[in-house]
């Protein structure tokens, strides 16, 4: 009697068992632990690797958490941002060093965008700390595509992802079993796709994995399960698919980029041919339900990805001259920068250039005030205020408008690397906050839209281009002269955790030394010491991973010194004072109300102005300690959270009354129960007054080595 066990997550059957199968070529890794389908839940073993991407929800998610790449280098693409935190493992076999056969498109499933939803960290971000970890792609492909920097490389094209293991397919078909395995509409659809080709494993080029010659993209469904419903995230290309229009565009401009770098002949019509696949297409065996493939679900009578829209593009896009590589955030492309025009040129439509008044009429007056310092009363001008103070401005359980951070940082980059033209820098700009708009011109009558290009340019981009043109730099916008190195390089060392060093750079010491006036008084003392450690802490174990360099993971930290407060919320509260000062756009996080202008506080930008050598002496002097190394830890170990529970005990008990220091110390103790996070106090410290602030270690932390993390001179 024959045995038949269930294959595969379809739980077909099969008359033979499921082994593991080395599979040869170079690789005997584990498969891919893929996910679900969509709409299914995360299979156990994805759940534990999840939870262990992020024990803490990181609320402060940035793409900007990557590198665009600024030198062609073989295996990277120059249309990807490249993620800070890549994986480096077992390289494809030699023959296929700097070839590629052909790209794999995947979907991450529905659990992934759940998971990260629930947990309140951005999908993208979520995705590639996931597939740092289990190696199964090399690009991850979320809901913003190209245009919006969402298209990331995780991985150098050399090496070798556990993107689809072939064993289960190879079995049934050795077995004479594939149609058999096969519900016949799936049979079917293949069939259909793939017209004359015996069976899946003679889509490959004659070689015995798809591994070894392939590489893999893994989109991010922006409609899934959630609960107990199908939600919609981000809207698809159109009704019933399942992904975004810039991700269909961005298969369509990484494959034909893909093809360019590795001479893929046109005459072939690659992208029709097996150059160009899904999952579902190579082993469809464990990539189907009832209806057809789900993996990326293109393969199925109403279908979840749509491949002819990027055969259609691929057909215009790849048969054009190579451009010029662009940053890879940049919303247009190059022809189509000629035809943009300013307001001032377009508005009218004609010859009347004063129908719309002056520039001028269209801006927001902003008074000049002398630059004062915050005091600790100004930094929380209401309860609300001083209760993000007290969180240490992670504002818990709110998603954050991350634009609002990457535009200056990004534009700066774009400058950074030659861009010049304001039109252009404006532009770029603009159409990626309005990407409705397709890149059209602003028509007449379109009077906020006209409002709000002007306000970018000369609110964001006139201020960058005149200081990139100061032969002094100003440390992207901390005044003035910065401070001379050498400094010293943050070092993470530890067991189980990838090792991590980073290099302190001027700007770094710049910020940090106002982020010690802001959180510590900037006096140099144990205190101020413990709240620089804890973020050396903070990046070297968690947030280098999003943010390029110490200084812009800092300036998103601190509420005073993000160019454009990150929080609806806070900018809400303010709109009516004069101290708001717009910067151009509105916010779109999800649950901001419709048409809250994104800013700044006056004297949050007269602080972050404050040149290096106006700063208290003390905060400097503590500060170059710290970044070149001779500031030893203050007794707070690896802790990475501090939060002022005193503060937090008043508002909790709604009192001005100082709570006793039996009051205070019984709050602490059980505030990370109280928030839900996975922390604890870190108990007295002689040398540190934790009512100022007190200091938190992560759980996944507490079997680190004491000094794990480290600055060398």
């Amino acid at each position: 009697m024959t045995e038949t066990f269930a294959i595969g997550r379809n739980g077909a059957p099969s008359p033979f068992r499921e082994e593991l199968v080395a599979e040869a070529e170079g690789f005997a890794g584990p498969e891919e632990p893929e996910y679900s389908p969509p709409g299914d839940d995360l299979a156990l073993q994805d759940e534990a690797l999840l939870d262990e991407a992020y024990a803490d929800p990181v609320e402060e998610v940035e793409a900007e958490h990557e590198q665009p790449s600024q030198t062609a280098v073989q295996g990277q693409s120059a249309i990807a941002v490249q993620a800070a935190r890549q994986w480096d493992s077992t390289d494809r076999p030699v023959g296929w060093i700097g070839k590629v056969y052909g790209l794999v498109v995947h979907t991450t499933g529905g659990g992934l965008p759940s998971k990260a939803k629930s947990k309140g960290i951005y999908h993208t971000a979520f995705a590639v700390s996931y597939y740092s970890q289990s190696h199964g792609c090399h690009y991850v492909n979320g809901w913003r595509g190209v245009s919006g920097g969402d298209l990331l490389q995780v991985a150098n094209e050399r090496e070798q992802a556990n993107g689809v293991g072939v064993g289960d397919q190879r079995r049934s078909i050795d077995q004479g079993r594939f149609e058999k395995d096969l519900p016949a509409a799936v049979v079917t659809q293949w069939r259909a796709r793939w017209p004359g080709v015996e069976h899946p494993l003679k889509l490959l080029p004659g070689t015995r994995t798809a591994n070894s010659c392939y590489i893999h993209v893994e989109c991010v469904p922006c409609v899934f399960h959630h609960g107990n419903r199908l939600v919609t995230d981000a809207t698809p290309l159109r009704p019933g698919l399942r992904f975004t229009q810039a991700q269909h565009e961005a298969v369509a401009l990484l494959a034909c980029d893909i093809a360019r770098r590795n001479g893929w002949p046109l005459q072939e019509t690659w992208w029709r041919s097996a150059r160009l696949v899904g999952h579902e297409d190579l082993t469809p065996f464990n990539r189907h339900d009832r209806a057809g493939g789900w993996d990326p679900g293109g393969m199925r009578a109403t279908p979840y990805f749509d491949w002819d829209f990027v055969y259609s593009m691929i057909e215009r896009e790849c048969r054009a001259a190579p451009a010029v590589p662009r940053p890879s955030w940049w919303p247009f492309s190059e022809a189509g920068e000629d035809e943009l025009e300013q307001p001032g040129e377009v508005l009218d439509g004609g010859d009347d250039e004063h129908e719309w008044g002056s520039e001028d009429e269209l801006e927001t007056e902003v008074e000049s005030d002398q630059a004062e310092w915050p005091t600790a009363g100004e930094a929380g001008q209401d309860g609300a205020d001083e209760l993000e103070e007290a969180y240490g401005n992670e504002l818990q359980d709110e998603l954050e408008d991350e634009a609002s951070f990457l535009e200056p940082f990004r534009l700066a980059m774009a400058i950074a690397r030659g861009q010049r033209d304001e039109k252009t820098l404006t532009n770029g700009v603009f159409f990626a906050r309005h990407p409705e708009l397709g890149g059209r011109p602003i028509a007449p009558g379109e009077r906020s839209l006209a409002s709000e290009w002007i306000a970018i340019r000369d609110t964001l981009v006139r201020p960058l281009l005149a200081r990139a043109s100061q032969p002094t730099a100003t440390g992207g916008g901390s005044g003035g002269a910065l401070p001379a190195g050498p400094f010293g390089t943050l070092v993470l060392r530890a067991p189980g955790r990838t090792p991590f060093s980073y290099p302190f750079t001027a700007e770094d010491a710049a910020w940090t030394a106002k982020l010690v006036i802001l959180e510590a008084g900037g006096r140099p003392d144990a205190d101020s010491a413990a709240v620089v450690w804890a973020m050396f802490n903070r990046y070297a174990l968690v947030r280098h991973t999003l943010y390029p360099t110490f200084h812009s993971f800092i300036r998103a930290y601190s509420t005073t010194l993000q160019p454009v407060l990150l929080n609806w919320r806070a900018a809400q509260r303010h709109l009516d004072s004069p101290e708001f000062v717009p910067s151009g756009g509105t916010y779109t996080t999800k649950g901001a109300p419709p048409g809250i202008p994104k800013g700044q506080l006056r004297r949050h930008l007269a602080f972050q102005a404050q040149a290096w050598d106006q700063l208290p002496a003390g905060a400097r002097t503590l500060t170059l300690q710290a970044v070149r190394g001779s500031l030893p830890n203050p007794g707070i170990g690896l802790a990475s959270e501090f939060v002022s529970t005193r503060i937090l005990w008043m508002q909790a008990n709604a009192t001005k009354r100082e709570p006793t220091e039996q009051e205070w110390r019984s709050f602490t103790e059980t505030f990370p129960a109280r928030v839900g996070k996975p922390y604890a106090w870190i108990g007295d410290v002689p040398s540190i007054d934790q009512r100022k602030n007190a200091f938190f270690r992560y759980l996944v932390d507490a079997s680190l080595p004491a000094d794990a993390v480290t600055v060398t001179a």
